[in-house]
């Protein structure tokens, strides 16, 4: 809606700056009327609820202290605008503002995509990393790593070919500013490659809780690294030196998480490893991740596979059993359904199985008199069972102790 709003209101009713601003109201008014209408779906996941207040402080420190890192983009960015301008106002005069200010429309226009991604991933790492569903945090981040740096290439490509191409969506016709702004804009696009994945990396530090990490190179590449190398080379370079730094900015953010993660990989024995840092499961917890077909045949195989995998006779029959009895109870609910994912934890105390799927779901707590045998077996075998709905997904935690 911004976007929109600002070719309507820029472009059709020549209101300048002033169409810019009003354009950015609108689109936040509109998105959040939009967005409030979710609060009254009955359909909805997020449900409000009163807890004590000492509690309340509790969790808003956690909120607080857990998204700073994200928040805190802006903060930099602000800082680092207000050091960088008085630099480029000293050595290039007007002509570099105007320069600058298409690099950072240039890059704003790419972290609408490099931003939309990293959004999108963060809910779905932080549940597969509470679960301890390492594999599935690796898969997930290394797809939108994929898909982050297919932008970063595109838009590279793009702007170092075709600077023009900026110049003429944020409408720069001084003659005297184009030869400037588009040596900046071809310069300061071969920063856009690690900048995608930079991004991508600070919201993926955030979603796997390494707070500290996330904060460092937070801070690195949004206030440090950049006025660091634009004073600099500025000194040295003058005018191209500016452009370069920051790509030297980015690049040396890039080389620092590389290192940071070899760094961790030898401190942790291999606790952690690759450029993610994935985290290895505890030697005494046993994993047995699976995905199926919704038919009962791949479940009634999963659960020989099962009771194959748990060296406790007594548990192995009773974990391949409540599997059973549940994924049968799933597929009698629901008509259409693509796949199923199982994963199976074992540890000296308990066999925890955490069941996935879309599709209509089952809630113990909210239907406790079912007329159904598989799940009157289900409830006789489990210790405990919880159900949640997240990212769209049926999730169901059944725990039988040892």
């Amino acid at each position: 809606m911004n976007v929109v709003f600002d070719v309507i209101l820029i472009e059709c009713f020549n209101m300048g700056i002033s169409g810019a601003a009003l354009g950015m109201a609108l689109g936040y008014i509109i998105a959040a009327i939009y967005t409030s209408t979710y609060f009254f779906n009955p359909k909805r996941t997020l449900k409000l609820i009163k807890i004590e207040f000492s509690k309340s402080m509790k969790w808003m420190m956690k909120i607080c202290k857990t998204g700073f890192s994200s928040s805190s983009i802006a903060l930099y960015q602000s800082i680092k605008l207000v050091i960088v301008n008085s630099i480029i106002l000293g050595v290039i005069a007007d002509v570099g503002l105007v320069a600058f200010n298409m690099c950072c429309n240039t890059s704003l226009l790419v972290s609408i995509f490099i931003f939309g991604t990293a959004q999108s991933i963060l809910p779905i790492v932080a549940v597969y990393y509470q679960e301890k569903d390492y594999n599935g945090v690796e898969y997930v981040a290394r797809k939108s790593l994929k898909i982050v740096m297919a932008f970063g290439i595109f838009f590279t490509a793009l702007f170092t070919i075709f600077p023009q191409t900026i110049l003429c969506v944020f409408s720069v016709s001084d003659p005297s500013h184009i030869p400037s702004v588009m040596d900046a804009v071809r310069i300061f696009s071969f920063c856009l490659l690690a900048f995608s994945i930079n991004f991508l990396y600070m919201f993926y530090l955030q979603s796997i809780q390494n707070i500290k990490l996330s904060n460092i190179v937070t801070l690195l590449n949004g206030l440090i690294f950049p006025v660091a190398f634009v004073f600099i080379f500025s000194i040295i370079w003058k005018a191209n030196g500016i452009w370069f730094a920051f790509v030297a900015s980015e690049m040396a953010t890039l080389i620092f998480i590389y290192l940071y993660s070899k760094y961790l990989t030898r401190k942790t024995n291999g606790q952690y490893s690759g450029f993610f840092l994935k985290k290895h499961n505890d030697e005494n917890e046993e994993i047995l991740e699976y995905t199926i077909h919704a038919n009962k045949n791949d479940a009634i195989y999963l659960s020989r596979q099962v009771h194959e995998f748990l060296p406790d006779e007594k548990v192995s029959k009773l974990v391949s059993s409540a599997i059973r009895e549940m994924i049968c109870y799933i597929l009698d609910i629901n008509d259409k359904l693509d796949w199923i994912d199982v994963i199976v934890r074992d540890n000296d105390e308990s066999t925890i199985i955490s069941i996935k799927h879309s599709g209509i779901g089952y809630n113990p707590k909210d239907n406790k008199d079912l007329n159904s045998e598989h799940i009157d077996r289900l409830l006789s075998i489990s210790d405990n069972i919880e159900y949640s709905q997240i990212l769209g997904l049926n999730n169901t935690v059944i725990t039988i102790k040892k």
